[in-house]
């Protein structure tokens, strides 16, 4: 039978096999004899080559490692047996990645070195594997379907042999060892190395010769160069020189081995290179089909089937040209994947007819192994180009394929399938670098465009996508789901040979354990901290479930108990429960009476409602003394510690309390339950308390209590009852320390008996629970202290302050002094000189055994603005009739017991210049007791603190200056046409006059903290203090200050040293009081902020003075002042119309005015005064009193400048309101 293909597809590459004939091994004489040296090396090679294949991945046992394994060139070496020789052999398999499924050399765009596959063995064994007998015309290679004698007859794809081929059989290049020993045979070995070279130059395998030479260097280098010409090897990469000196041999190997692999790399890809392009030679080959007749098969070899082993061998052929860099094959390995997956749908008819032979069961267990092959390949190919999601989806799409081809043939097969291919992706992502697959983190996939259309979740991926595919992302999960298909793989019904393995029962349950193991040993290379606890206790739990249903009691027994010995997450008590049931089961299978008593004590110890199945009441056969070694506790404690005063503060010679509340956390009536007839009953034998380095033990003696204390002395065992009622007892250990110390509790241990009497029987649990409290912090806000209050208990709640319930440092002796104010204070004010009466009480006389030599009070003081300490406020304090920083000395009233101290501190805050507070301020003093011992160390314990508001000021003030008129004109306004005959004034009679205008500071007290209302306060006096800011100008005072309450003035007169000349003057006014608090108190000075005012000279004003006559009525007197030479000219008018719009009516019908109320134009003379009086009576509407009336408003204009004066009041019964003027009545 012939095929000829004429015109096969254009994506269909194929090429006539090569024929391979395998020469006979050599005769048994022929043989080298083999050293007693290299006899030991071969074995140490044996036993490391076991060595690596127990520590090859578990899923190489269903493949050929040959189909597999990860392709890198082939290079045969052949060795001498020499001590250069090993230590190169040593350095070369540092490179050599034979049955490696993953090396990182693979990953693309990495600075790799290169890496190869080496065999080592003799030459004339390396030749024979080489070496091609002449081809005979029609005849094919061992490897081809259409040689009869071939495993693929007739209709195969392509067998192991072919991947064998490469990656043992045919190297690329031999590397051989020759000594270099007397010159005289360097010609005989140049004509070897030339032979040698020719001899596999036309088998297309390049030949490298190593020179191992003893002598010198530089003479070997000759002899070398000669044989390079003799041999025709190239100089840099056909021969290798190696000196065997021993201090340099080591280096010399590495050296050569980087030069020997870096020279390799063209050759390589020359070689593989030529091969592809046979492989591509197909065009117009004609072969003959031998009869196949004899073979019972339905499947036909088609250009199909031929194409598909094409295009493997291509994938294959390409990655060995490109060995760091396999992405190019991805195309070639997915194209033959495809045609294979619709290669076996074609012809699944036959391989799932019920008839189908033996030969076609065996071709489809081919199809399948080549599409796993193809997988691996390609799935390890992604990740070599750091795309793990898109592997991990290829291999999902395997799966999925290969199941749709199978449908419904086999469950079994499939299932045991589907676990091994999960299998060998988790192990072959346990190989990969963290870094390659870091991409499948969830907190990277939120960053990729890849996952945009995916729902991430820790441990896999959802895509939403055209193939709406899941994908699970973490190595220990792949391998969960490896064991779940295992659990559903039914033995006896797989028909895959390479999987038959699993066809036999105990072969699949230690598989099944084995992908356990290797989940848990994945989890925690995974996780470093114990966040997924629980995902490791459930891994646990399902090997414990193997071995137990395997009837691997023992060690169902162990995995459960470690399991147990975790710390499981609270929410886990159900689960524990059954774990706990599960034991008590596999004791029952193993007539392990005792353990099974003490697991069921176990069991009963898990409070809460049940789960698992019932267990049977036991019946106690046998009297026995158990310890109870279980890590359920029968009790529960609680330690606090506090001061026999029901304080969490503790001193020298105080009493502490240790409070040990113990509850019963075991149910005897629950375990009742389980025994048949059975009485329980729980007590504490004895309890031991470590303090920190000082132990002591209590016994118990049961007296029917639940309260019981222990006076602590000199010894360590005591005796109290520690009785149990109501499930609790309560014991207080008593300890009065005498120095300062950390005082602290380590552990609480509680030896128990737990009795269980049935079938008059007794069995006797003991137990020994440790309560360490030295991570244990009880950080509760308080608690509750029992107090023996005779036949009675107290309650008292305790706050711990945020102080260690189980820790306390104990001070040095602290007195019992307590500080109070003698009055209570208010406030201070700044600048005030205050003394504070204080009242130091000791309430307790001192310990007989306190020995101390000094007893003071210190003093301390700080100003606060918005609680910050400021530097421009100092305050000054001191202990009254003491220096400022000397302590106060209280050592001999605290000796009478109960002494009392009267003190003051005295206190002065000076008020800064030009400073002002931005907030409000406090004034504290802060008291501490200074206890000095006789051993001449202090102790400082606080004991006051007292915080008194500082005023900046006792009262607000508000300044100002007002115009005054004094009657006689000739004070302050001369006639400059009057001269006087007085003596004294002849130096006054001028022409030009230099007048002088009177005015009133005026001080008014706003009582803002009601200290004066109070009578807190007391002003005794105020004066003023006036400042003329031009010396050419003077300022005068003229009569007393006249003061009230709230308000203070002081008459002054303004005039100019010499001539008139000053139009007006600046005068900076101020008040001082002096005041008190109450009557007799020290005296205070306050003095205000000085304030600026302009007073005008020149400018002619209008003044108004009132008063009322004896008969009611009231006289309006308005004087205009001419300070000036000029003469001015006036019009007046006096209008009532406006008062009388806000009910006063003004009359001014008196016969004595003689100034019209309108009066026209008229002149007002230099330096004199033109007075008008008014005498009139007013009327209001409104019935009640009122306390001021406003006055008629006087118009005074300017007939020259055009302007109005206003009207200015000089008198205090006048006051003014905006513009208007109103009398007081």
């Amino acid at each position: 039978m012939s095929i000829v293909y004429d015109d096969p597809p254009p994506s269909y590459e194929w090429v006539q096999s090569e024929t391979q004939e395998v020469q006979p091994a050599p005769k048994q004489e022929d043989k080298p004899k083999e050293s007693p040296l290299r006899r030991i090396k071969n074995n140490i090679s044996r036993a490391f080559k076991s060595l690596s294949r127990l520590l090859l991945p578990l899923f190489m046992e269903f493949y050929n490692t040959h189909q597999i394994q990860q392709l890198a060139p082939l290079v045969t070496l052949s060795l001498h047996d020499t001590d250069a020789a090993t230590h190169l052999k040593s350095h070369l398999q540092k490179s050599d990645i034979a049955n490696c499924i993953w090396d990182n050399s693979i990953l693309k765009n990495r600075l790799s070195s290169a890496k190869y596959v080496f065999q080592f063995c003799d030459e004339a064994e390396a030749r024979a594997k080489i070496e091609r007998k002449p081809k005979e015309e029609g005849t094919h290679s061992a490897t081809s379907p259409f040689n009869t004698e071939s495993d693929l007859f007739p209709n195969g794809i392509l067998s192991e042999k072919w991947f064998t081929k490469y990656t043992r059989n045919l190297p690329f290049a031999l590397v051989q060892t020759h000594i270099l020993g007397d010159p005289a045979d360097d010609e005989a070995l140049g004509e070897e190395l030339a032979a040698q070279r020719q001899r596999y130059a036309d088998w297309r395998v390049k030949y490298v010769a190593v020179l191992l030479s003893d002598g010198d260097p530089i003479v070997d280098q000759d002899r070398i160069d000669k044989l390079r010409l003799l041999s025709g090897l190239p100089r840099l990469t056909g021969v290798f020189y190696l000196n065997s000196d021993k201090d340099t041999l080591e280096r010399d190997c590495g050296i050569l081995a980087s030069s020997l692999f870096n020279n390799l790399k063209a050759p390589a890809a020359d070689f593989y290179s030529g091969v592809e392009a046979r492989l591509k030679q197909r065009y117009k080959k004609y072969y003959t089909m031998p009869s196949y007749d004899a073979v019972n098969t339905k499947v036909d070899l088609t250009p199909k089937v031929l194409e598909v082993r094409n295009m493997i061998k291509q994938a294959i052929i390409l990655q060995l040209i490109h060995p760091h860099n396999v992405e190019s094959s991805f195309a070639m390995l997915e194209s033959s994947y495809e045609r294979l997956i619709d290669l076996t749908a074609e012809h699944a008819d036959v391989f799932f007819s019920e008839s189908v032979s033996d030969h076609d069961a065996r071709l489809y267990a081919q199809f399948r192994q080549l599409l796993d092959v193809i997988a691996i390949h390609l799935i390890r190919g992604y990740l070599s180009t750091e795309e793990p999601t898109a592997a991990l989806r290829k291999h999902e799409a395997h799966i999925a394929n290969v199941l749709s081809l199978c449908k419904d043939q086999s469950k079994s097969d499939n299932t045991a399938w589907v676990s091994v291919q999960y299998q060998w992706l988790a192990e072959l992502m346990q190989m990969v670098p963290p870094s390659v697959l870091s991409d499948l983190e969830l907190s990277h996939q939120v960053k990729q465009k890849s996952y945009q259309n995916c729902v991430a979740y820790f441990g896999g991926s959802t895509f939403h996508d055209t193939f709406n595919s899941t994908i699970t992302t973490q190595a220990f999960l792949i391998f969960l789901k490896a064991f779940t298909k295992s659990k559903e793989t039914e033995v006896g019904q797989i028909r895959l040979p390479y999987l038959k393995k699993l066809d036999n029962a105990k072969e699949l349950q230690n598989r099944r354990i084995e992908l356990l193991g290797k989940a848990k040993d994945a989890l925690q290379a995974k996780v470093q901290d114990n966040q997924l606890d629980g995902v490791s206790s459930y891994l646990d739990w399902l090997l414990a479930e193997e071995q137990y249903y395997n009837e691997q009691y023992e060690d169902a027994e162990q995995t459960y108990r470690a399991i147990l010995d975790q710390k499981l997450p609270h929410g886990w008590r159900s689960i524990r429960q059954l774990l706990t049931h599960r034991l008590v089961d596999i004791y029952k299978k193993l007539n392990s009476s005792d353990k099974l008593i003490e697991t069921v004590a176990v069991l009963a110890s898990q409070n809460g409602v049940t789960h698992g199945p019932s267990i049977e009441k036991l019946t106690l056969d046998r009297s026995a003394e158990l310890t109870f070694d279980a890590k359920e506790d029968f009790f529960n404690v609680e330690v606090n510690l506090f001061n026999s005063n029901l304080k969490k503060e503790f001193f020298a010679f105080d009493t502490i309390v240790t409070q040990l509340a113990f509850s019963q956390s075991f149910s005897t009536d629950h375990l009742q339950e389980f025994i048949t007839d059975g009485a329980v009953q729980l007590s504490i034998e004895k309890v031991f308390v470590n303090y920190e380095g000082r132990p002591i033990s209590i016994k118990n003696q049961e007296a029917g209590n639940n309260f019981s204390q222990v006076q602590l002395g000199n010894v360590s065992e005591y005796n109290a009852d520690l009785s149990i009622t109501d499930n609790s007892h309560t014991l207080q250990i008593l300890d009065e320390v005498i120095e300062p110390c950390k005082y602290k509790i380590e552990s609480v241990e509680i030896s128990s008996v737990l009795s269980i009497k049935a079938s008059g029987h007794t069995v006797t649990l003991r137990k020994s629970e440790i309560h360490s409290l030295l991570t244990s912090k009880n950080q509760a806000q308080s608690f509750t202290a029992l107090i023996k209050d005779g036949d009675n208990l107290k309650r008292n709640v305790i706050r711990a302050q945020g102080q260690d319930a189980l820790e306390c440092t104990v001070q040095p002796y602290k007195p019992d002094v307590s500080l109070a104010l003698s009055q209570p204070l208010a406030s201070i004010i700044m600048g005030e000189k205050i003394e504070i009466p204080l009242r130091i009480s000791c309430n307790k006389a001192p310990n007989h055994k306190a020995n101390f030599s000094s007893l003071n009070i210190q003093l301390k003081s700080r100003l606060l603005e918005r609680e910050h300490e400021q530097e421009y406020l100092v305050p000054q304090t001191n202990w009254k009739d003491l220096k400022d920083d000397e302590d106060l000395s209280i050592l001999d009233s605290f000796g009478e017991g109960d002494g009392n101290v009267e003190s003051s501190i005295q206190v002065s805050i000076r008020k800064p210049p030009s400073m002002s507070p931005k907030s409000d301020i406090k004034l504290v003093l802060e008291m501490q007791l200074l206890v000095g011992e006789s051993n001449k160390s202090l102790s400082v314990y606080d004991l006051k603190v007292i915080d008194v508001p500082v005023l900046w000021r006792p009262f607000s003030t508000k300044l100002g200056v007002t115009p005054r008129y004094r009657e006689d004109s000739s004070l302050d306004m001369k006639n400059p046409f009057i001269l006087s005959d007085k003596e004294g004034d002849v130096d006054k009679n001028l022409s030009m006059p230099s007048p002088s205008r009177v005015w009133a500071a005026e001080a008014t007290i706003k009582d803002t903290h009601q200290l004066i209302e109070k009578n807190s306060i007391t002003i005794k006096r105020c004066s003023f203090t006036l400042r003329s800011k031009n010396p050419e100008v003077e300022v005068q005072t003229i009569e007393d200050v006249r003061q009230s309450a709230f308000h203070a003035s002081q008459m002054f007169v303004s005039n100019s040293r010499h001539r008139y000349s000053h139009r007006s003057i600046g005068v900076v006014v101020s008040a001082l009081y002096i005041w008190t608090r109450g009557e007799n108190g020290p005296e205070n000075e306050f003095e205000t902020d000085e304030w600026e005012v302009s007073l005008p000279l020149q400018d002619p004003r209008v003044l108004l003075h009132s008063a009322m006559t004896e008969d009611g009525k009231s006289v309006l007197k308005y004087v205009i002042e001419n300070p000036t030479s000029r003469i001015f000219t006036f019009t007046t008018t006096l209008t009532t119309e406006e008062s009388a719009l806000r009910g006063v009516n003004w009359k001014f019908e008196d016969d004595s005015n003689i100034v019209p109320l309108k009066q026209g134009a008229f002149p007002v003379l230099p330096f004199s005064r033109h007075e008008m009086v008014f005498t009139g009576t007013y009327e209001v509407d409104e019935d009640e009193a009122i306390e001021q009336v406003e006055l008629p408003q006087m118009h005074v204009y300017d007939l020259n400048y055009k302007v109005s004066l206003p009207t200015l009041p000089v008198s205090e019964s006048v006051v003014a309101q905006g513009e208007r003027l109103y009398m007081k009545t």
